[in-house]
């Protein structure tokens, strides 16, 4: 539960997600925000990352009953108590990025009480419309805060069980109003952002405003109307750590001792290269060559005289990331941007490799240039992911 203390007419919700190692499981919203009335003492009912109570200053008219009110009168309707209905049970508020990028977060309110003032003729507490106190009705001085968690009718009436305590005047010092904020996306599934939205509740006795407070004028809270902003962000990390030496030797399958033993025939030559892949986001990939190849490929370089041959760079990355929705085994980079690689889930640590092949007619292009003298060719190939994080 989180419980802020807001202005007369604005409240301000903030959530946060930021991936992590530390906590790769967690996939929920962090939401924050100043005060907190719930962990005050008298709250109950309270979950701290589902509630949030919020504190409204109130300056509104104090109301003088011509007769003194009794939980025994008769042909006094609820709205004369301390009276509050919730008009609809939840909301829908949309909040978008900078890119237009959107998600839900939907809103109810669950939450209804007042710290007022009865005259300095308080009774016991008498809670109808089946209302469940979320509070011990802390008395100080003249007044009396009650906040109760409303039930399925959003309704909940305050009377008093002592007849012979009477209520002369009626004054609300402070509302509270609380509600939950469950968000209908999970942080891992957005685009990484800062999202934004609003929700405009209206207060007052008229009986058409969102939270109804009875037939009494007793609010003065910015025109009675109040501003809710959300704003919620959202962190994604990619993080690549490559496994031993990023010098890589082509060599065929075997071995050059078996190439040389097997009458050096033309193969293919090969090398790997691994890395770890922790990531909370999509991502693609592509190569920078220092040799430029053949099909936006790279290549590398005879040291001597400049001949080129064309390396293949291929990758696979961890279970649970897919490309087209298929597994991502030896897909094949380019210089040009891939596919989008997404990941099911948080992957934390997973195993990749970086595939580089020169093929057989590459190698026979070597030999059938050089058929005696010793060649070294080298290139350097950088493999960059790309993530909008």
């Amino acid at each position: 539960m989180v419980c802020i203390e807001a202005s007369a007419d604005t409240i301000n919700v903030r959530g946060i997600y930021s991936a992590n190692l530390a906590s790769a499981a967690y996939n929920e919203f962090a939401i924050t925000s100043g005060g907190n009335i719930c962990g005050s003492g008298y709250m109950t009912n309270c979950d701290k990352k589902i509630y949030q109570v919020h504190e409204l200053k109130n300056s509104g008219p104090n109301i003088t009953f011509t007769t003194p009110l009794t939980i025994n009168d008769t042909g006094i309707s609820d709205q004369n108590w301390l009276y509050f209905k919730a008009s609809q049970p939840k909301y829908v508020v949309t909040l978008t990025d900078v890119k237009s990028n959107t998600f839900d977060v939907i809103v109810e309110i669950t939450h209804l009480g007042a710290y007022f003032d009865d005259g300095d003729k308080i009774g016991s507490e008498y809670s109808t419309a089946g209302c469940t106190a979320a509070s011990d009705a802390l008395h100080t001085g003249r007044g009396v805060r009650l906040i109760h968690l409303l039930p399925e009718s959003k309704t909940c009436v305050t009377k008093y069980t002592n007849s012979a305590s009477t209520m002369y005047s009626l004054k609300y010092n402070n509302i509270y109003i609380g509600f939950t904020v469950m968000p209908n996306s999970k942080p891992f599934d957005l685009k990484a952002g800062r999202y934004t939205g609003n929700l405009m509740l209206t207060l007052g006795n008229a009986g058409n405003e969102d939270i109804h407070t009875g037939i009494h004028d007793l609010l003065d809270i910015n025109n009675k109307n109040l501003s809710v902003n959300f704003d919620f962000t959202v962190n994604h990390m990619i993080k690549v750590q490559p496994l031993g030496d990023t010098r890589v030797s082509l060599q065929p399958k075997a071995g050059w001792q078996s190439w040389q033993a097997n009458n050096r025939p033309h193969t293919a030559l090969i090398g790997n290269s691994t890395f770890n892949l922790s990531t909370s986001t999509a991502f693609t990939m592509r190569l920078k060559c220092e040799y430029p190849g053949l099909d936006n490929n790279c290549a590398l370089q005879d040291e001597l005289d400049g001949q080129q041959i064309t390396v293949e760079t291929k990758v696979s990355l961890p279970t649970g990331i897919t490309a087209d929705a298929q597994p991502v085994l030896r897909f094949a980079l380019r210089t040009i941007e891939s596919l989008p690689f997404i990941p099911a889930n948080y992957i934390s640590a997973g195993n990749g490799t970086l595939h580089f092949n020169i093929e057989q007619n590459g190698v026979a292009e070597i030999f059938n240039h050089y058929s005696h003298a010793a060649r070294r060719y080298r290139g350097g190939i950088t493999v960059i992911w790309d993530a909008d994080i």
